[in-house]
């Protein structure tokens, strides 16, 4: 039979369509959302191209200041990487913040690893955990760059890198690695080395300018007598949620109200007033440009 597609909201807001493109190969979804509201619902929308279902939902709680991008929108994992890794994904326990770093390995490359403890340091407020700096590639040959390209899914998407580097190999006296970064062609950041068994984020300020692909070149400069290197990569596209929550009093309410008479009815779940399309039985909400929803109705 046909695989289901199906709309999933956060809260009020469209976030993304699930797509199947096999039944025996799993999809996850992942973003960074800083809640304005008490309360959080993920939302399954049946579009009619299947019955919705879910496997599993986890929630983390990250640092205040670990992405500070949040402050454009929220942020989509696209993909998060860690270079030279050949033992499998890692998550918690080495990342007390569950994120899931997956293996990579590069065409004309070499992996490098280190039992080194790697430090965090005041260069990355992100925190990538140590066991995932401990492994890096870099250019097999000393003078080429480090490319890594991908393309946009949707042509309005705007992206945020997070490069993670910190110099694992020890370098003699006459050995420097220094290198510029490029995005696009344009120079991004540089000259720039890699501080040693310390961790450093290099990372847009502000969304990648909108292209329909992305080229990061990392390019050593004629100072340089090796080629650049890399340990992790973290690529997010922002995602805007913009619609206000049902106003938090009316929803515990409406909520304790569902909870003391049982009430059953099929479409009390999620927000009570938003989306609009799908408000709740029974109720009825006020709009206005500046306040959240309240619900005037029962």
């Amino acid at each position: 039979g046909q695989l289901p597609e199906f709309d999933v909201y956060l809260g009020p807001d469209y976030w993304d369509t699930v797509i199947f493109n096999s039944s025996s190969r799993p999809v996850s979804m992942e973003i960074i959302h800083v809640l304005t509201s008490d309360y959080i619902h993920v939302c399954l929308i049946n579009a009619g191209r299947g019955t919705p279902f879910i496997s599993a939902l986890e929630l983390r709680l990250l640092a205040g200041n670990m992405y500070k991008e949040t402050d454009f929108g929220s942020l989509y994992l696209f993909g998060r990487l860690n270079f030279g890794n050949t033992y499998g994904t890692v998550r918690y326990k080495a990342d007390k913040y569950d994120r899931r770093w997956f293996p990579v390995t590069w065409p004309n490359s070499t992996s490098l690893h280190t039992f080194d403890e790697i430090y965090t340091g005041f260069f990355s407020t992100i925190d990538p955990p140590d066991q995932v700096m401990r492994d890096a590639i870099t250019p097999k040959y000393p003078n080429d760059s480090f490319v890594i390209k991908w393309a946009s899914i949707n042509k309005t998407d705007k992206f945020f890198t997070y490069m993670h580097f910190a110099e694992i190999e020890t370098l003699e006296k006459n050995q420097t690695r220094e290198f510029n970064i490029y995005m696009n062609g344009n120079l991004s950041f540089g000259p720039f080395s890699p501080y040693n068994r310390t961790t450093a984020t290099v990372y847009s300020t502000e969304p990648d300018t909108v292209a329909p692909t992305y080229t990061l070149t990392l390019n050593k400069t004629k100072n340089s007598t090796l080629p650049p290197i890399i340990n992790a990569l973290e690529l997010y596209t922002l995602k805007y949620l913009p619609q206000r929550h049902t106003d938090d009093q009316d929803t515990s309410a409406l909520l304790k109200v569902k909870s003391t008479y049982k009430t059953n009815k099929n479409n009390w779940q999620g927000d009570p007033c938003i989306p609009r399309e799908f408000v709740w039985d029974g109720i009825g909400c006020s709009y206005n440009d500046t306040d959240s929803p309240r619900i005037v109705l029962l």
